[in-house]
Order: C-alpha cells, then sequence, then structure tokens
C-alpha cells in the first residue's frame, strides 16, 4: 500500500469493527509517518437509537465533500452515526513522507472529533505524491445510516472522493492508436512481459521486448505505429482497437505486476455538431449526393438526398405482369371446364 500510494495512488480507508487499533496505530500511522492521516483511538458510541450527525459549520472546502458544502449541509440531518472510531489530533503533524493532515469533516460531538481526514504521502520525486483518505466509520449500515441516505449524498461523496483521490494518478486512458507505456520499478528491468489486447474471442497475446535492466526506472512500451509495431519475436502487430489493455510482467518466473490501459475512440466520434456539405462529402468520398439547408426549430441543418435513384419498383411490376399474363395463357390453353347440372358456371377441373 505505501508503494502504491508513494507512486501517485489514491487509498480510502473505513473505520469498523474488525479494525485492530493498536496494529493501525502501529503499522499504518507508525508514529505520524505512516499512511494514516491520524492516530486511532477508542471506538466511541452506544449504538442505535443513540447517535450524532456531522456538523454542517465543520464541513471542509474540499472537491471529494462539496456535496455536503453549502446547500447540501440540510441533508446533514437526515444522517445519523451510532459508532464510530475517535482520532487523536494532537498527533496529527506532517512526519517523514505523510503530509499535514486536513479535517474535511467533524462529528457534531462534544469534542468535534474527525469524521473525515485526508493527507498527502510520498516523497519520491519521481512521483506526484498520492493521497489517503480515512472515514471514521463504517462504509456500511452496520455504523450509521449514511449509506442508504435517500438524498443520494453517500454515493455523491463517494464518486467526488475517489475522484479527488485519482487526481495524482498518472492518467492511464487515452486515444485508439497513441503507445502504452507501463513504468516498472527499482529492480524491475529484466522481466518477460505480455500485452493482452481487447476484444472476443480474445485476441493473441502481443510479447513485448525486454527493458534495459541498468535502467533505474524501466519502462514497458508498445507503439501501434510504424516499425515499433512488432513483438519481441518481429511479428507485426496492429491493435488499433479500442477498449481495455493489460500488461503483464513477471520477474523470476514468480513475481507479477499488472497494469490496465483504457484506449478510447477519437472524441471526433462523438462530436453530434451538423456537418457541412465539404465535410459530408470527404466522409463519403462522392459528390452523388443534393444538399439542402433546412430551418426547423429555430435551428438550421443539413438535409442530404441521393441525386439519382434507381425506380426498381418498375422493374417488379412490370416482371409481376409477364407473370400474370403467362399463367392467363396457360389456364386458356391447357384448363379443361366443365357445366354444373344446375346450369351453373363452368368448374374447372
Amino acid at each position: 500500500l505505501e508503494k502504491y500510494v508513494r507512486q501517485g495512488g489514491g487509498l480510502l480507508v473505513f473505520a469498523g469493527h474488525n479494525v485492530d487499533v493498536g496494529y493501525y496505530n502501529d503499522t499504518l500511522w507508525a508514529g505520524g509517518a505512516g499512511l494514516l492521516p491520524l492516530r486511532l483511538g477508542a471506538v466511541t458510541g452506544r449504538g442505535e437509537p443513540n447517535f450524532v450527525r456531522l456538523d454542517p459549520t465543520k464541513i471542509g472546502a474540499d472537491a471529494s465533500v462539496q456535496t455536503l458544502q453549502g446547500e447540501g449541509r440540510k441533508f446533514l440531518e437526515y444522517i445519523r452515526f451510532f459508532k464510530y472510531i475517535s482520532a487523536q489530533e494532537s498527533t496529527g503533524v506532517a512526519s517523514g513522507e505523510a503530509g499535514a493532515p486536513r479535517v474535511l469533516a467533524r462529528f457534531a460531538d462534544n469534542q468535534g472529533s474527525p469524521a473525515i481526514v485526508t493527507h498527502t504521502f510520498g516523497k519520491d520525486p519521481s512521483y506526484t505524491p498520492g493521497s489517503v483518505t480515512m472515514i471514521y466509520t463504517t462504509g456500511s449500515t452496520r455504523w450509521n445510516d449514511w449509506p442508504i441516505d435517500t438524498a443520494g449524498t453517500f454515493v455523491i461523496t463517494m464518486l467526488e472522493t475517489i475522484s479527488d483521490l485519482a487526481r495524482a494518478q498518472k492518467p492511464q486512458t487515452a486515444t485508439v492508436g497513441q503507445p502504452i507505456e507501463m513504468r516498472l520499478p527499482k529492480g524491475w528491468g529484466d522481466v518477460t512481459a505480455v500485452l493482452s489486447p481487447p476484444g472476443y474471442p480474445p485476441p493473441e497475446d502481443v510479447m513485448l521486448a525486454r527493458t534495459d535492466p541498468n535502467l533505474a526506472f524501466p519502462v514497458l512500451r508498445y507503439d501501434p505505429i510504424g516499425a515499433a509495431a512488432r513483438d519481441a519475436n518481429e511479428k507485426l502487430v496492429e491493435l488499433p482497437k479500442a477498449g481495455i489493455y493489460s500488461i503483464r510482467a513477471t520477474r523470476s518466473g514468480t513475481e507479477q505486476m499488472h497494469g490496465y490501459f483504457a484506449r478510447n475512440p477519437e472524441a471526433v466520434e462523438g462530436d453530434l455538431t451538423p456537418a457541412g456539405k465539404g465535410a459530408i462529402q470527404a466522409a463519403f468520398g462522392s459528390e452523388e449526393f443534393e444538399y439542402r439547408q433546412v430551418k426547423g426549430g429555430g435551428d438550421a441543418f443539413g438535409l442530404v438526398e441521393a441525386k439519382a435513384k434507381k425506380e426498381y419498383w418498375k422493374w417488379c411490376i412490370a416482371a409481376l405482369v409477364l407473370v400474370l399474363a403467362l399463367e392467363i395463357f396457360l389456364g386458356q390453353r391447357f384448363g379443361h371446364y366443365t357445366t354444373t347440372s344446375a346450369g351453373g358456371p363452368p368448374l374447372q377441373r
């Protein structure tokens, strides 16, 4: 976890009845130099029907809790917290790789106990420091009823928190055709790497060339354009597909590291802005259409119609007439008739 956050990852920690406070403090808080922003205390609260709420005057200005700011504070009166783990703010100072804690929300108890706290972690100059946020109650309804808030503030706050935690991470999303790079940690230069493209049935894996083991931070790279679009066996591979690509790097035959990368279609493919005649002609490669400007609903748009319409219906009618004439001729030529005893119309046999 430390390695992941140190390299720009985001970590969200919830409290709960299974938390071993002593172990968390020794290993994760680590005297203020670890992942947790504050030293943990005892479990507080007697359970239902006793509860506290979040203090609407103590909501921070961070983007991760913006749903609870301003007008959103009125929703706090519908959220109840029956238990939570207390935190000791006197120890909340920056130490080692840990940044200074920032309290984003507090419980409305007599002590103003921290409810949501965040801080940065990591001082490796090669990476942007990651972030850790801890919520001092459960992410389920065991200690509170926030997850079932009918206003949806829990879901929205979780999405905003995750988005905020992910900002320091290098984006793994790009457009189709752009190179894919996976940075490896120190000591991972001599690896066997496989790229798995998206698709069903699954396409063949692509063997990536080994990295230089002498590099401080080896990089696995796949470039689907030009001469670089060859795998380690000099096999030309074309992967202009949208979807999720994965790289699996194996060291010493046992240790593995995985990376996942999204490649999306060009944004222009989702552009619904009406195109002009020139753009349509370029897209279709033909001038065999008529383009007329039409106004409707207050907006002007282009109407495209084919110039030459193939009127196949005329040939179909002619064929049907010929078939009908042939049927009448054959009926008159080979049909046999007789009259009924009552003098009615003839019957065909």
